[in-house]
């Protein structure tokens, strides 16, 4: 073995033959107690674990579990792909390079098919551990508490939770993305020094320093210095960059890649000035002159505002289909706006539009946990936490919710019990066999169900396809949501837009105007006098076909925009609340882009203009 764990920053391992002794699908394992103690080692001594194993998630999950060694690793990828492919891809999703990585298996093909997929990452055997384990002794604990583990976390947390939006930037915007720039430097040399020591891929500058020479640097009042806190939603990722400006030269410009895609180093530079930066080697990124990405430190930014105001202060949750991301992105959020959109099962890749459906939400209150384990394990298309919302807690001041889901979906009972369960394209039965051919070619929408005939035989014994819900019923359901709520709590209901998207070519969304103007006249006639009951409704802000993008239920940026001020209009007045709005110069630059689309010259000057004002406005 030819591995220097100094140089190692993720350690992936294999489970049956490897971690453990035996194959875990064929019975009993032994564990391997020396490699039980070597995670928690590698962890306290700064060295993430993760797994890539051909097995069944639930089965080794529980086991790792069991031993409580599960919640030491971060990306599990156990299912029965092939590794290689797999591995590249974890290791593009934490932001590390595979010169960084140690694969540890016990079957040489699947080492070669790692470095195949993955050139320079180093490879070892379950023959090699006992060398592991010499050097991880020799390493110095440098975290005990474990901080890295749990910034590691919190990327898992977030390559989830980012499925859920239909851009990065929504993801971006909706994350509450929060940069502090410090300068009290001295306190934190030792962090410092590491970061320049351990960073690569935003590591612009690449000049490595020993302690003494930082703390040189750090003395010399000829310098700018300063490191750089980020924190988001999902959790506080600490140091994560530093940098040293003289005149208008960076001599040292470096980030961490836990950072990587979230603009952290365009931020930082946009605030220093752009100055010149001599790039040394091979960088994940580039940096623009001028540029502000504006979904860093919204709520303290003047990025298109007409007022400043305060962060929400009172809970409110976003349910439905991932695209009411698009109004997010123009609201200050904070930490108090949650949001259950559409889900991915982590293990299957599927998405999941139908947690969302009326009729799950109700299940998730009414059908006992052991059912619920019945109907998710024989849904292909389902996962863990199917069933899961916090809509009922009662700790939101305003639950929206968007009625664009139960239109859209099919609806099938299950023979045996009764239940109904809600999946794809309500036109297209998943039980009938005229279909099962675009079904297993993925012609039709199988939402990244990877069909086979047998999935769909055993679907087909056990279920039988009812249609969709009719408006009637859709409005039973939302009288029963309501009910089920508490009564302080205000439900804005998202409403369809109730004209044509001429430019329509698919089976799915025909004549969906209709079905919106009839669903929107019953919602408002069952909830007439319901005082905490309110409603945001897309045919307001639609006012040609240029308002669509590819559906009846996906809207130009304007209308989001629009709809999004009636959002914050919906929560200023019921809650203690201000949101932060963009200035009208923004939505006049928007609008104008829009027009301008077809025009790739004038597009691309517009697009300018409207940074411009982003920037200043």
């Amino acid at each position: 073995m030819n591995v220097d764990l100094k140089n190692i920053k993720l350690v992936v391992w294999d489970l049956d033959g490897t971690f453990w002794k035996g194959t875990i699908s064929e019975g009993k394992i032994d564990w391997i107690n020396e490699n039980i103690a070597l995670i928690k080692e590698l962890s306290e001594k700064g060295i993430v674990n993760s797994i890539c194993s051909k097995n069944d998630f639930e089965q080794c999950k529980e086991a790792l579990s069991e031993m409580e060694v599960w919640d030491y690793f971060v990306f599990p990828s156990i299912n029965w792909e092939n590794k290689g492919s797999r591995i590249k891809n974890m290791i593009e999703e934490m932001g590390l390079r595979d010169i960084n990585v140690l694969f540890i298996d016990d079957n040489h093909l699947n080492l070669k098919e790692a470095e195949y997929f993955c050139p320079r990452i180093k490879t070892a055997s379950e023959k090699d551990l006992g060398e592991i384990y010499t050097q991880a002794k020799n390493l110095k604990a440098t975290d005990k508490e474990l901080k890295r583990l749990a910034r590691y976390k919190i990327l898992e947390e977030k390559s989830n939770a980012k499925g859920n939006f239909e851009s990065n930037e929504d993801f971006l915007f909706a994350s509450a993305v929060k940069v502090e720039i410090c300068k009290d430097c001295e306190n934190e040399k030792e962090r410092i020094h590491e970061l320049i020591m351990r960073t690569n891929r935003l590591n612009f500058t690449k000049i490595r320093l020993t302690p003494e020479e930082l703390s040189a640097l750090l003395s010399d009042k000829s310098y700018d210095c300063g490191y750089v806190k980020v924190s988001d939603r999902y959790g506080d990722y600490g140091i994560v960059g530093f940098f040293v400006v003289k005149g208008n030269k960076a001599e040292h410009f470096l980030f961490s890649c836990r950072t990587l895609g979230m603009g952290i180093e365009q931020y930082v530079y946009a605030l220093l000035g752009s100055p010149e930066v001599n790039i040394c080697g091979e960088i994940s990124g580039e940096l623009k002159k001028g540029v502000i990405p504006p979904w860093i430190n919204q709520s303290e930014m003047g990025d298109a505002e007409t007022e400043s105001a305060a962060e929400i202060s009172e809970k409110i949750l976003f349910k439905g289909p991932c695209d009411l991301g698009s109004i997010l992105t123009y609201l200050a959020n904070g930490d108090m706006i949650k949001t259950e959109f559409n889900l991915v099962n982590e293990k299957t890749g599927v998405y999941i539009k139908s947690a969302n459906h009326t009729l799950h939400i109700l299940q998730s209150q009414s059908m006992s946990e052991e059912r619920k384990k019945e109907i998710i394990d024989e849904l292909y298309f389902s996962s863990d936490n199917f069933f899961d919302t916090d809509m009922f807690s009662g700790d939101y001041s305003i639950v929206f919710y968007s009625t664009f889901t139960d239109p859209m979906l099919g609806i099938y009972k299950r023979k045996s019990t009764g239940e109904l369960v809600a999946f794809g394209d309500w036109c297209y039965d998943l039980t009938n066999d005229k279909n099962r051919a675009d079904y297993l070619s993925g012609e039709l929408d199988s939402a990244n169900c990877k069909f086979t005939d047998k999935i769909i035989d055993d679907f087909k014994a056990k279920y039988e396809y009812q249609g969709r819900l009719s408006p009637d019923e859709i409005v039973e359901n939302l009288v029963k949501i309501r009910k089920m709520l508490n009564e302080k709590t205000l439900l804005v209901l998202m409403l369809g837009s109730e004209q044509e998207h001429i430019g329509n070519t698919l089976k799915a969304y025909k004549n969906r105007h209709f079905f919106a103007t009839e669903l929107n006249s019953k919602i408002r006639t069952a909830f007439e006098g319901y005082s905490n009951v309110d409603y945001v409704a897309f045919d307001d802000y639609v006012t040609s076909q240029q308002d669509y993008t590819d559906s009846i239920s996906h809207f130009s940026k304007i209308v989001y925009y629009k709809a999004a001020q009636r959002v914050i209009e919906i929560i200023e007045s019921n809650t203690h609340n201000e949101i932060k709005r963009r200035s009208k110069f923004f939505l006049f630059a928007t609008k104008v882009l829009a027009k301008t689309k077809k025009n790739k010259v004038l597009f691309s000057f517009m697009l300018k203009i409207r940074r411009i004002i982003k920037k200043f406005i």
